[in-house]
């Protein structure tokens, strides 16, 4: 799951929230010393990306991407739930996407630097860029995963993958919407 689908399964406190997005930022950080809800966050970010990793859809929905032949599967899983999120939200939550934004985004202005400098600037970027926006349509997507070929190793084939979220968009949607509700259920003893 990315970074919208971590906001979205976090509680409303602004704290765990931070801690959740900054999952994947801590490297190097001394996580003992940042307040005790931060790390309940990180704690969350790590049950929800295991929950997801465990899904038999999320597994599947990887193959998919592997047989045709992208990199990175697990990164672009994890891009295309965020777009079954934000591209179906009303199935999902009953806050409206845009105030949502607002919260999450006005949480991250306010508390990203307290996590680590690295945390900052891809809170800033996030923000700066409505990442979130993004993933609601096709061509946002597209967006999305030239900003992920810019941080790759390997070169990432930016027309491959968005045939391949074309003709497979109806699967996508299907399998992104099982992962995320049954993730929900599974981290919700954590809430």
């Amino acid at each position: 799951m990315n970074y919208l689908g971590h906001a979205y399964l976090s509680p409303r406190d602004e704290q765990l929230l931070i801690g959740n997005l900054a999952g994947d930022s801590v490297r190097r950080v001394d996580t003992a010393a940042l307040p005790r809800n931060i790390q309940l966050g990180l704690d969350l970010h790590e049950r929800i990306d295991v929950a997801t990793d465990g899904e038999s859809a999320f597994k599947d929905l990887c193959r998919c991407i592997d047989r045709a032949d992208l990199p990175y599967p697990g990164v672009i899983a994890d891009l295309l739930i965020d777009y079954v999120l934000a591209s179906r939200w009303r199935e999902f939550s009953d806050e409206n996407f845009e105030a949502f934004k607002e919260r999450v985004y006005l949480s991250l202005d306010r508390g990203a630097g307290l996590v680590s400098a690295r945390f900052l600037f891809t809170a800033t970027v996030l923000t700066a860029e409505d990442w979130f926006e993004s993933y609601r349509s096709l061509e946002g997507m597209q967006t999305a995963f030239y900003r992920l070929s810019r941080r790759a190793r390997r070169p990432i084939p930016l027309q491959e993958i968005n045939r391949f979220l074309r003709r497979e968009e109806d699967a996508i949607l299907n399998c992104g919407s099982e992962i995320l509700n049954n993730v929900a259920a599974s981290i919700g003893s954590f809430l």
